[in-house]
C-alpha cells in the first residue's frame, strides 16, 4: 500500500530540495546542479533565487560562473531559457531540444505552411558560427535567403531547431542588453550528448520529488511521462489527500511538516512553483495571482510558513526606488527587514529606499 503523505509534507520536501528550508553555503554551480537549473527568461530571475537559497550570495560569483563557462544559459525545459551546469546542458539539451522541435512544427505549419527547414537550419548554422548573434539580426540574414518568410518565423525555426546558447554580457547582474547566440559546441567546445528520459525523470525526483508524472512533464515539456514513472519500478509511491499518486527516489527523506522556515522572497519565475503541473504545495488556490509576472522589473511572490502569502514589486523613478509589498494577511517585521534586504541588493546604487504595504 503506498504511503500517505500530507501537503504540509510535501511542502517541507520541497523547500528542502529546492534549497529553501535554510540558507546552503556551497557554489553557484553545486546550487544549480542540486536545483536541476533555474528559470532564466527574465535575466533577474537566477540572482534573485540564489539569494533566497545560498549564503551571502554576491552577483559576481554568477557572473564568473557565466563568464568561465561554468554555467550556461541556453533552451531547454518547456523549451525556455534555463541557467544550468556546463555539465547538465551538454548532457540534457539534445534531448530536450526535441520538445522545442516538436511545439516550432506547430507553429510554423500555422504560420507558412511548408517550408524547407534543413535548408534554414543549414543556413542559420553557418550564420550563427560567424560569432554572437541577435534573433532579429538571424531573422534579417535568413529573410535575405528566403524572402517570403517573415524574419521573426526564420529566427524561432533557428531557435528551435538549433543547440543556441546565450552568451555574457547578457545574463549577467543589471545587464538588460540584448541576448546574443552562438552554437553551443563552439562556446563549450564539445558535443552534446543525449540523457536517457529515465535518468532526466530521476535528477526531476532528486530536486523537485515526491512529485507526480504530470508535475515532471510540466517541468520538462516531454510526453509520456505516466508510462515511465510506471516503468520505474524502483520509485517510491505515495498518495497525497486527493489520492493521487506521487514517485520519489528510493530512501530519501522527507522533512518533518514542522520543520521550520524564514520569510522567503522568490522572483516571479522560480521553478520552486513552475516545476510543478500541481502547485498547491506552494501556491493555495486563492493566492494564484501573487505568483503571476508583473508589468514592473522586478517581482515574484512572497513565501511565510513555506506557502505563498503575498507578492512583492520594485519600482524605480531615477534615483528613488520603492517596494510595493502585497499581503493577503498581517505581515510580520521580517517581512520587512527582508523586503529591504532584496531591495538593496537589486538597487545597490540607489540613493534612497522606500517601502510600501498594501
Amino acid at each position: 500500500m503506498d504511503d500517505v503523505i500530507s501537503l504540509a509534507q510535501l511542502n517541507r520536501s520541497t523547500l528542502q530540495r529546492q534549497l529553501l528550508l535554510r540558507r546552503h553555503r556551497c557554489s553557484v554551480a553545486k546550487a544549480l546542479h542540486l536545483l536541476a537549473g533555474v528559470q532564466a527568461e527574465d535575466p533577474v530571475s537566477p540572482f534573485v533565487g540564489l539569494r533566497a537559497r545560498l549564503t551571502s550570495f554576491r552577483p559576481g560569483a554568477l557572473d564568473r560562473a557565466l563568464h568561465s563557462r561554468k554555467v550556461v544559459r541556453g533552451l531547454l525545459m518547456r523549451s525556455t531559457i534555463h541557467a544550468v551546469t556546463r555539465e547538465d546542458y551538454l548532457s540534457w539539451a539534445e534531448t530536450l531540444r526535441d520538445v522545442s522541435i516538436r511545439s516550432a512544427n506547430s507553429y510554423l505549419r500555422s504560420k507558412v505552411g511548408r517550408i524547407d527547414l534543413d535548408s534554414i537550419v543549414r543556413e542559420a548554422t553557418e550564420l550563427v558560427g560567424t560569432g554572437p548573434i541577435t534573433r532579429a539580426e538571424l531573422g534579417r540574414a535568413l529573410a535575405a535567403i528566403h524572402p517570403k518568410v517573415a524574419p521573426q518565423v526564420l529566427a524561432f525555426a533557428a531557435r528551435a531547431y538549433l543547440s543556441l546558447v546565450q552568451v555574457p554580457p547578457r545574463g549577467t547582474f543589471r545587464n538588460y542588453g540584448k541576448a546574443r547566440y552562438v552554437m553551443s559546441k563552439n562556446w563549450l567546445g564539445e558535443p552534446l550528448g543525449r540523457t536517457d528520459t529515465e535518468d532526466l525523470a530521476r535528477r526531476y525526483l532528486r530536486s523537485f520529488g515526491p512529485a507526480k508524472a504530470t508535475d515532471f512533464a510540466a517541468w520538462s515539456g516531454l510526453t509520456g511521462a505516466r508510462e515511465l514513472f510506471d516503468r520505474m519500478v524502483d520509485l517510491r509511491r505515495f498518495r497525497d489527500q486527493n489520492g493521487s499518486v506521487l514517485f520519489d527516489l528510493p530512501r530519501r527523506p522527507i522533512p518533518e511538516p514542522s520543520s521550520p522556515v524564514g520569510t522567503i522572497f522568490l522572483p516571479a519565475l522560480d521553478n520552486a512553483i513552475l516545476g510543478y503541473a500541481d502547485r498547491a504545495r506552494i501556491v493555495p488556490s486563492d493566492l494564484k495571482e501573487f505568483t503571476r509576472p508583473a508589468p514592473d522589473r522586478f517581482t515574484g511572490p512572497i513565501l511565510l510558513d513555506g506557502f505563498v502569502a503575498g507578492r512583492w514589486a520594485v519600482l524605480r523613478s531615477k534615483k528613488k526606488v520603492t517596494m510595493r509589498i502585497e499581503m493577503a494577511k498581517s505581515m510580520a517585521d521580517e517581512v520587512r527587514e527582508e523586503g529591504l534586504a532584496l531591495l538593496k541588493f537589486l538597487e545597490p546604487d540607489a540613493s534612497s529606499y522606500f517601502l510600501t504595504v498594501q
